[in-house]
Formats: C-alpha cells, sequence, structure tokens
C-alpha cells in the first residue's frame, strides 16, 4: 500500500470499546448481557458512522451484525469466513450498506489466545494476516481522514 496514515490521525478518527463494557465473570454471563449490549450499541450507532468494525469473537461480531441489521443496514457481501493459516483458526468478513454508507465488520480471532500475529506463525499466516490486514488498510486509505 503506497498511502500511509500516521498513527495519530488514525488513532483520532478510532473509537476502541468492549461490546460488553462491564467486567463478567465468565463467557455465560457474557452472553446474558448480550441483549443489553445490542441495546447499547445500538444506540452508539445512531451518533457513529464507522467505516470498518474490528470483532474479537464470534458473540461481539453476532451482536453487532444483529445491531447493524435493526439500524436497516443490507449486506452487500455475505459473511465469508477463511482461515487465517493457523490450524483451524478462522476470521470472518461482510460488509453492509445504508443510504451509500459502507460498513465493513471483521472478525478476528482472539489475540491473547493465537500466536497468528507473533514472530513464531508460520508462513502461511503472515500472508493471511497481510491479506486481512491490506482489506481493512484500502477502506481506510489516506484520502479518507483528509
Amino acid at each position: 500500500m503506497d498511502k500511509k496514515i500516521d498513527y495519530e490521525t488514525l488513532m483520532n478518527a478510532s473509537l476502541a470499546a468492549n461490546y460488553v463494557p462491564f467486567r463478567t465473570e465468565n463467557e455465560s454471563k457474557i452472553k446474558k448481557e448480550d441483549v443489553f449490549a445490542q441495546e447499547l450499541w445500538g444506540k452508539i450507532f445512531d451518533f457513529i458512522q464507522p467505516r470498518v468494525v474490528i470483532c474479537i469473537s464470534v458473540l461481539s461480531f453476532n451482536g453487532i451484525k444483529n445491531v447493524l441489521k435493526s439500524k436497516n443496514y443490507s449486506e452487500t457481501l455475505p459473511e465469508k469466513e477463511e482461515p487465517i493459516g493457523w490450524g483451524k483458526v478462522t476470521y470472518s468478513i461482510m460488509e453492509f450498506e445504508k443510504e451509500g454508507r459502507n460498513i465493513t465488520l471483521v472478525r478476528l480471532p482472539h489475540l491473547s489466545r493465537y500466536r497468528v500475529f507473533s514472530e513464531n506463525r508460520n508462513e502461511e499466516c503472515k500472508e493471511k494476516i497481510k491479506q486481512v490486514t491490506y482489506k481493512i488498510a484500502n477502506i481506510l486509505d489516506a484520502e479518507s481522514f483528509k
């Protein structure tokens, strides 16, 4: 990619948040809070219009997908699950559109559990990470931040 976005510009145009915004004891407790999280994110999406949403779990990916559908976003690219090059671990990507606004939804494997981003990953994994990173970077090209 030829264009570069400096980190300060990118960070000022980014929002990072937990899907469920408070501590939970375990995953089953998080699932119980999913209704609350979808309601909360539904309200947040009334005020933000991101180009890309990156999720780190199936629960948050499906929750945000449901929120976008409830906000009348249409799927323009159905969910596509692809191997990340590390055993059976996968990532997912899909696209939505509403009134000319596009949102790409990405699910990555949980970064603390897999070594897909470490120096010890294999060549296939390195190539797959580069591909998904470039997909996201192309959406967030430098022109869109001017």
